[in-house]
């Protein structure tokens, strides 16, 4: 056995009857359980992006209650990949729940000679990743339905994890909370990208009037607006006909306005982007550019237009502050890190990459819970969490400790992004923040401990040995008196 004293409790239904949750069915006692084989508890893989679910895999007597019950081939008729049963493993002493789940149906597997069957339990969030592929948002081209956000009323985090899985049975449909806002992460002079413009706006008009023009003249302007938000100007101003013929000019403008929300930096929107008919005059182009720049600052001069800007602006929400400015021709951006709104490119998106989208951006982490509920929490490698004051571990405890040095593949994060419009913006910020947690977190602790140790460990836990402190990323379930546990830290 991997962990002494288990019982299996059997449920009635995978799914509840209205307001009514199922009820044991009948349960697989320790003398029939023959053996049971838990997945380790798990705050990061070696892909620390990667989000999956644990499972257990039991071995019992195939014999009265439970080979009836196969026999009868219980399906869910609205899971259909598992078998109709609510699944909670119990630790008999202490009646503490170890593990709850479902049987996927193709897991069964029955020894004939040796009259056992061996059955797999998938979590809560295995489960969800399953019936999450079978829901789908259709991206659009507006702001209306072009994003999701961390909470909202349509568009949520809590649409993503309930829905799929609205009728499971108690914790299997639930889920919790508990990360920090990431008020600590920054964003520091992060050169922005705009789709389709390379980082240089030295060309950015479009379409470029081709017509011959005898002056020319490009304006930027950053502004913070009445809406909380920054914006960026941009105004080309060309003037045609010859030189020394005034009476024959006519003046074209072509403009563009990207606006820059709090909520998500990394994500500007454009909101127009706009040709002119070639009929203006010095006067009309004053009165319809003097609410942007400012009546004073637009100056008419010998048949130019002269426009007085400024290159950056600051807006101050609370105690943040988020500063936007515009040199040689790209734009660069200081701010607090939330992207609790995220814009996603048009087509069509499955619930699995919605959400992972969703965590990679905002460096968060989830899993299930022991009782069967899904967790969202910060990642390991967030520089919200502290790895200080750690729980001391005693050196006599400790059983095989080891040290290796860790290096995960940051560039995976690129396939989490990768469905969310601007990207490449994400990408460089996070990779940033991710690069300088890593340059401290470049140790894995491997060691084994008495598995009297367990219950007083979790994942996410500060432990501290010989006076370093280290954040625990896997804890294994009891086996032969022992557990195992991995942690990273930095080296000492």
């Amino acid at each position: 056995m991997a962990y002494n004293r288990l019982r299996v409790e059997i449920y009635n239904s995978l799914i509840r009857n209205g307001s009514i949750e199922p009820s044991v069915l009948f349960y697989i006692s320790e003398d029939e359980l023959l053996d049971c084989k838990i997945d380790e508890k798990q705050g990061s893989a070696d892909d620390i992006f990667e989000i999956y679910g644990r499972k257990a895999t039991i071995t019992a007597i195939y014999a009265g209650s439970l080979k009836g019950w196969i026999q009868s081939k219980p399906i869910s008729t609205v899971y259909p990949e598992y078998l109709d049963a609510y699944i909670s493993i119990l630790d008999i002493d202490t009646g503490i729940i170890q593990f709850v789940g479902a049987i996927r149906y193709d897991s069964i597997s029955h020894d004939y000679d040796a009259n056992t069957v061996s059955m797999t339990i998938s979590d809560a969030l295995d489960i969800w990743i399953t019936q999450a592929k079978k829901y789908n948002y259709k991206f659009g081209e507006t702001e209306a339905n072009n994003y999701w956000a961390l909470e909202d009323y349509y568009n949520s985090v809590h649409k993503l994890l309930t829905e799929p899985v609205s009728q499971l049975a108690y914790a299997l449909r639930s889920y919790v909370s508990i990360y920090s806002g990431n008020t600590t992460l920054s964003a520091n002079d992060i050169q922005i990208d705009i789709n389709g413009y390379n980082n240089d706006f030295s060309q950015w008009q479009n379409p470029y009037p081709t017509s011959p023009w005898s002056w020319k003249a490009h304006y930027s302007h950053i502004q913070a607006t009445s809406e909380n938000k920054l914006l960026l100007t941009l105004l080309f101003i060309v003037r045609y006909g010859a030189i020394n013929s005034p009476s024959d000019w006519a003046w074209q403008t072509v403009s563009m306005n990207i606006s820059f929300s709090p909520d998500n930096m990394f994500q500007p929107i454009i909101l127009n982007n706009d040709t002119s008919d070639p009929n203006m005059t010095p006067a009309t182009i004053k009165a319809a550019w003097k609410g942007v720049f400012g009546e004073s600052n637009i100056t008419i001069d010998s048949g130019t237009v002269i426009i007085n800007t400024q290159q950056s602006a600051t807006l101050t929400i609370g105690s943040d502050t988020y500063t936007l400015r515009f040199e040689d021709d790209n734009i660069y951006a200081t701010f607090p890190i939330r992207n609790d709104k995220l814009y996603f490119s048009p087509g069509t998106q499955t619930y699995d990459r919605i959400l992972y989208a969703m965590l990679t951006a905002n460096l968060l982490y989830c899993y299930t819970s022991d009782s069967g509920y899904k967790v969202i929490t910060n990642s390991t490698f967030s520089n919200v969490r502290t790895i200080s004051s750690g729980t001391v571990i005693a050196n006599t405890a400790i059983i095989n400790q080891k040290r290796s040095g860790f290096v995960p593949d940051i560039n995976k994060l690129t396939d989490g992004v990768s469905p969310l419009l601007q990207a490449k913006n994400l990408e460089t910020a996070i990779k940033e923040i991710y690069q300088e947690r890593l340059s401290t977190l470049a140790c894995r602790l491997e060691f084994s401990l008495p598995d009297s140790y367990f219950g007083s460990l979790d994942i996410f836990q500060i432990i501290n040995i010989d006076s370093q402190d280290y954040i625990i990323t896997s804890i294994s379930y009891p086996y032969d008196g022992i557990i195992d546990v991995e942690c990273v830290g930095e080296w000492n």
